[in-house]
Protein backbone atom coordinates (compact mmCIF):
# COMPACT_ATOMS: atom_id res chain seq x y z
CA UNK A 1 0.00 0.00 0.00
CA UNK A 2 1.14 3.76 -0.93
CA UNK A 3 0.68 6.73 0.94
CA UNK A 4 1.54 10.26 -0.79
CA UNK A 5 3.47 7.84 -3.11
CA UNK A 6 5.47 6.42 -0.38
CA UNK A 7 5.46 2.35 0.05
CA UNK A 8 3.77 1.49 3.62
CA UNK A 9 4.43 -2.09 5.44
CA UNK A 10 2.00 -2.52 7.94
CA UNK A 11 2.95 -6.06 9.63
CA UNK A 12 6.18 -7.08 10.61
CA UNK A 13 6.04 -9.78 8.59
CA UNK A 14 5.33 -8.21 4.96
CA UNK A 15 8.50 -6.25 6.13
CA UNK A 16 10.53 -9.25 6.84
CA UNK A 17 9.74 -11.11 3.91
CA UNK A 18 10.43 -7.85 2.03
CA UNK A 19 13.96 -7.58 2.99
CA UNK A 20 14.08 -11.40 3.02
CA UNK A 21 15.27 -11.99 6.85
CA UNK A 22 14.31 -15.36 8.13
CA UNK A 23 12.92 -14.10 11.60
CA UNK A 24 9.36 -15.64 13.32
CA UNK A 25 7.39 -13.24 14.48
CA UNK A 26 4.91 -13.99 17.51
CA UNK A 27 2.54 -12.03 18.56
CA UNK A 28 3.57 -8.46 16.72
CA UNK A 29 6.93 -9.49 18.21
CA UNK A 30 10.34 -10.69 16.92
CA UNK A 31 14.08 -10.36 17.84
CA UNK A 32 16.81 -11.28 15.31
CA UNK A 33 20.68 -11.36 14.63
CA UNK A 34 21.81 -8.73 12.39
CA UNK A 35 24.57 -10.46 11.21
CA UNK A 36 21.66 -13.38 10.00
CA UNK A 37 19.61 -10.72 8.21
CA UNK A 38 22.90 -9.55 5.95
CA UNK A 39 22.69 -12.87 4.20
CA UNK A 40 19.55 -11.89 2.44
CA UNK A 41 19.21 -7.90 2.60
CA UNK A 42 19.81 -5.62 0.45
CA UNK A 43 22.24 -3.28 0.47
CA UNK A 44 19.97 -0.30 -0.09
CA UNK A 45 16.59 -0.04 0.79
CA UNK A 46 14.38 2.82 -0.41
CA UNK A 47 11.80 5.04 1.27
CA UNK A 48 9.30 3.38 3.43
CA UNK A 49 6.81 4.00 6.35
CA UNK A 50 6.37 1.08 8.66
CA UNK A 51 3.88 0.70 11.31
CA UNK A 52 5.81 -1.09 13.87
CA UNK A 53 8.55 -0.26 16.17
CA UNK A 54 12.17 -0.78 15.22
CA UNK A 55 15.69 -1.13 18.19
CA UNK A 56 18.64 -2.09 16.63
CA UNK A 57 21.47 -2.46 18.68
CA UNK A 58 25.11 -2.22 16.50
CA UNK A 59 27.66 -4.28 17.99
CA UNK A 60 29.39 -3.16 14.49
CA UNK A 61 29.56 -2.56 10.66
CA UNK A 62 28.23 0.43 9.50
CA UNK A 63 24.76 1.56 8.02
CA UNK A 64 23.12 5.00 6.99
CA UNK A 65 19.87 5.46 8.30
CA UNK A 66 17.34 8.10 7.15
CA UNK A 67 14.63 8.42 9.83
CA UNK A 68 12.04 11.18 8.35
CA UNK A 69 14.05 13.79 6.95
CA UNK A 70 17.20 13.22 9.73
CA UNK A 71 19.95 11.30 8.30
CA UNK A 72 22.83 9.20 10.37
CA UNK A 73 25.93 7.39 10.47
CA UNK A 74 25.20 4.08 12.52
CA UNK A 75 28.17 2.48 13.58
CA UNK A 76 29.54 0.12 15.95
CA UNK A 77 28.35 0.70 19.47
CA UNK A 78 25.10 2.36 18.13
CA UNK A 79 21.57 2.01 19.51
CA UNK A 80 19.11 2.96 17.29
CA UNK A 81 15.26 3.63 18.40
CA UNK A 82 12.39 3.91 15.67
CA UNK A 83 8.96 4.68 15.74
CA UNK A 84 5.92 3.69 13.91
CA UNK A 85 4.83 5.89 10.67
CA UNK A 86 8.22 7.15 10.36
CA UNK A 87 9.65 7.27 6.64
CA UNK A 88 12.74 5.40 6.30
CA UNK A 89 15.64 4.27 4.23
CA UNK A 90 19.05 2.76 4.35
CA UNK A 91 22.30 2.03 2.85
CA UNK A 92 24.24 -0.71 4.32
CA UNK A 93 28.10 0.33 4.49
CA UNK A 94 29.71 -2.64 6.10
CA UNK A 95 28.24 -6.13 6.88
CA UNK A 96 26.95 -5.28 10.66
CA UNK A 97 26.37 -7.60 13.77
CA UNK A 98 24.17 -7.39 16.98
CA UNK A 99 20.36 -7.37 16.99
CA UNK A 100 17.34 -6.02 15.77
CA UNK A 101 13.91 -6.19 17.63
CA UNK A 102 10.57 -5.22 15.68
CA UNK A 103 7.18 -5.13 17.70
CA UNK A 104 3.45 -3.95 17.23
CA UNK A 105 1.71 -1.44 19.16
CA UNK A 106 -0.26 -3.78 20.28
CA UNK A 107 2.66 -5.62 21.58
CA UNK A 108 3.56 -2.58 23.18
CA UNK A 109 0.12 -1.84 24.93
CA UNK A 110 -0.35 -5.40 26.21
CA UNK A 111 3.27 -5.23 27.34
CA UNK A 112 3.04 -2.09 29.39
CA UNK A 113 -0.43 -3.33 30.90
CA UNK A 114 1.40 -6.09 32.15
CA UNK A 115 4.26 -4.39 33.50
CA UNK A 116 2.22 -1.84 35.29
CA UNK A 117 0.06 -4.20 37.18
CA UNK A 118 2.96 -5.97 38.20
CA UNK A 119 4.49 -2.45 39.47
CA UNK A 120 0.78 -2.27 40.87
CA UNK A 121 0.68 -5.49 42.71
CA UNK A 122 4.47 -5.15 43.88
CA UNK A 123 4.55 -1.67 45.46
CA UNK A 124 0.95 -1.79 46.45
CA UNK A 125 0.50 0.13 50.42
CA UNK A 126 -1.59 -3.04 51.25
CA UNK A 127 0.82 -5.62 49.83
CA UNK A 128 2.47 -7.29 53.08
CA UNK A 129 5.74 -7.33 52.52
Amino acid sequence: MKIDGIHTITTIQEYLDFINFDCPVFNGFTIGRLENSAKGIPQKMPPYRKRFYKIMLILSGEINMRNNKNEAHLQTNTLFFSGEGHIQSWESITPMSGYVIYFTSDFYSVLHKKINFILISLFSPQMPL
